[in-house]
Formats: C-alpha cells, sequence, structure tokens
C-alpha cells in the first residue's frame, strides 16, 4: 500500500496567532471610503467589507492590495466571532 502524504486543513482559531495579532490590527487600520469617510477595519459594515475585498480581487482597487490580507482577516475574525 502507498502512503499519500497530504497536507493538513488549516482551521483558523481566536487562539491562534494570526488572529491574536488581527485584534490589535483591527483597531488601528482605517478604511478610506470613495466619499472620503474613514472607518476603523473593526467598524466596517460586512457586506461593505466583501465588496471591499471582491473590487480588490477583481482588480478595481489596486492600490488597496496591500490591506486584503488584513480583510480577509476581519471577516475571518468576525466569522470566528459569530460562530
Amino acid at each position: 500500500m502507498m502512503n499519500i502524504l497530504t497536507k493538513k486543513e488549516f482551521h483558523l482559531t481566536l487562539d491562534s496567532r494570526i488572529m491574536k495579532a488581527h485584534v490589535i490590527v483591527r483597531n488601528t487600520i482605517y478604511w478610506k471610503s470613495s466619499n472620503g469617510n474613514s472607518i476603523m477595519l473593526g467598524h466596517l459594515d460586512v457586506n461593505h467589507l466583501k465588496n471591499i475585498i471582491a473590487k480588490i480581487d477583481r482588480g478595481e482597487l489596486e492600490e488597496k492590495t496591500h490591506q486584503l490580507f488584513d480583510l480577509k482577516n476581519e471577516l475571518n475574525y468576525r466569522t470566528l466571532i459569530n460562530g
């Protein structure tokens, strides 16, 4: 019998290093909307957050690509918090 190596599925938890660091980040990073308003990452509406991520993924907000990791982590954080 051949033993094939498989990757273990990665699971985020609130206790993971990434999420613990994100708790700090979400209260220090601001998103500047097209209308000029600045909103703390942790205060963005979840639908607005999803739309931002989708726009970056489509290449519409290339100047904001550097924030994609934190935006996706915020969505993951909220998923973990809300069960």
